[in-house]
């Protein structure tokens, strides 16, 4: 199993072939791991890190040469990484003041890090059943022994799981309440026989201040023209619901008759049909 230590430094690998394969034998400065080749802002997530100080935690070990993973330049600078790693409280300003050692990494931990990269992902263990019995059968509903009578095979007959009934489905939701619609005569069609339905109190069929009918149905949202041949409860272009009246201000439901909306007082154009 791969370590904390071992993920960082497969990460610096990876890091390093993507932006110069031929560096990865190359030492480099803490500075330049720390803030050009494998930055705490950018690998956090990847490194599994919740806080800068495990960061600067895994780079002293880094420089400390832990698990033999990486080689320090002067060797000074690994042993000041051991001896403060082993303080109860390291003090992880350290890692700024060996901000010019240099770690490499070793050939052996590369061809480590390449192996573990070709194992092939650990399957989980399918555990049979040791007695054969059914998954859904427990101990406490198998009999100890054979029935000895016809009684004792009635009684575990009994004791034997019955098979669970599908759950019940939920019933269907309720549809939203559809505006009502009632028939209105277009002027001038009464001779060819013509009647539409549309809906009431929809701003479809506005009136003008004189009473009169529109021209022609538009959705108030998307001002997309609605058929006049059918009952219309919603904008066929927008979806918007075109069965209700509201306030051209604030968006308030208006009921028939109203002057003024109760939502912002604003006065209301035209009789609500």
């Amino acid at each position: 199993m791969i370590t904390d230590l071992e993920r960082m430094v497969a990460r610096l690998v990876d890091q390093i072939r993507t932006q110069d394969p031929g560096a990865v034998h190359r030492a480099m400065t803490v500075a330049d791991l720390r803030g050009q080749i494998l930055p705490y802002r950018a690998h956090r997530t990847a490194l599994g890190l919740t806080s800068n100080d495990d960061y600067e935690t895994l780079v002293l070990r880094l420089v400390a040469e832990e698990g033999g993973l990486t080689r320090t330049f002067p060797p000074e600078a690994a042993a000041r990484a051991r001896e403060e790693l082993s303080s109860p409280n390291p003090n992880l300003d350290l890692v700024e003041e060996l901000a010019e050692a240099t770690v490499q990494v070793g050939a052996a931990t590369l061809a480590r890090l390449d192996e573990l990269a070709r194992e092939p992902a650990p399957v989980a263990a399918v555990h049979p059943d040791p007695a054969g019995l059914h998954p859904d059968l427990t101990a406490s509903t198998v009999p100890a022994s054979a029935p000895a009578d016809e009684e004792s095979l009635v009684a575990a007959s009994a004791a034997e799981p019955r098979p669970h009934s599908p759950p019940t489905p939920a019933p269907p939701p309720t549809p939203p309440d559809v505006p009502v619609f009632e028939a209105v005569d277009i002027p001038g069609a009464e001779a060819a026989g013509a009647r539409i339905e549309a809906p009431f109190e929809s701003a479809a069929t506005e009136t003008s201040a004189s009473g009169s009918a529109g021209a022609a149905a538009h959705c108030p949202q998307c001002d997309a023209a609605l058929p006049t041949h059918r009952r219309v409860a919603y904008c066929p272009q927008c979806g918007h619901q075109v069965g209700v009246r509201r306030c051209r201000r604030c968006g308030e439901e208006l009921e028939a008759g109203w002057r003024h909306c109760v939502g912002c007082g604003g006065p209301v154009p035209g009789p609500v049909a």
